[in-house]
């Protein structure tokens, strides 16, 4: 085993559960909303798009660091500082997926408010998180300053935070999701 790995069997885990989370609130809220009782007084389940586009875009997050974290594996240090900062950022990772569903769902829940409740709390760790990786990066030695793109998905972040309603929400979600498939394809063509 090297000091990768051994790092990594740590932070593996929590980012693991952190999918996990994110997997089983889509599951959750799908199982309500099939399996609602037509006949309850309570208004059926509403999934609507807000949480499972931040479901998917924190997932999305998750594997981005999950595969920066690879391309950096022969630079991490193995030392308690490595796995604390790790333990950082991965824990913040599962916080933050863990708050995209609400563990209860139940009839009549509308998941467009859980998002609003949640959402900047939501952002706000993983802006966090990624502010941290990228500090990681640059004490590992990599001391490239962020470039346009990276700026732009701060600044959608941040106005997404600050966003109000369905349609503004929804317009800066779709960009800060299909992000990443999109730069995956286009590196890929290249």
């Amino acid at each position: 085993m090297d000091g990768f790995e051994f790092i990594f069997t740590l932070f593996g885990l929590l980012l693991g559960f952190s999918l996990v989370e994110v997997i089983a609130g889509f599951g959750r809220a799908i199982e309500v909303a099939v399996h609602a009782a037509p006949a309850v007084e309570a208004p059926p389940t509403r999934i609507g798009w807000l949480s499972p586009l931040l479901g998917v875009f924190v997932a999305f997050n998750l594997v981005s660091f999950w595969t920066a974290a690879w391309s950096l594996r022969d630079v991490i240090p193995v030392s308690y500082l490595a796995l604390l900062f790790g333990l950082v950022v991965t824990g913040g990772y599962y916080l933050a997926a863990m708050l995209v569903f609400p563990r209860n769902i139940q009839d009549g829940t509308d998941l467009d408010n859980h998002y609003f409740q949640v959402k900047r709390w939501v952002l706000a760790i993983i802006i966090f998180c990624n502010a941290l990786g990228a500090a990681g990066v640059a004490l590992v030695g990599n001391n490239s300053l962020p470039g346009l793109v990276d700026l732009l998905f701060y600044g959608l972040l941040i106005a997404l935070c600050f966003a109000r309603g369905h349609r503004a929400n929804l317009l800066l979600l779709i960009p800060i999701a299909a992000g990443y498939p999109l730069a995956s394809l286009i590196a890929y063509a290249l």
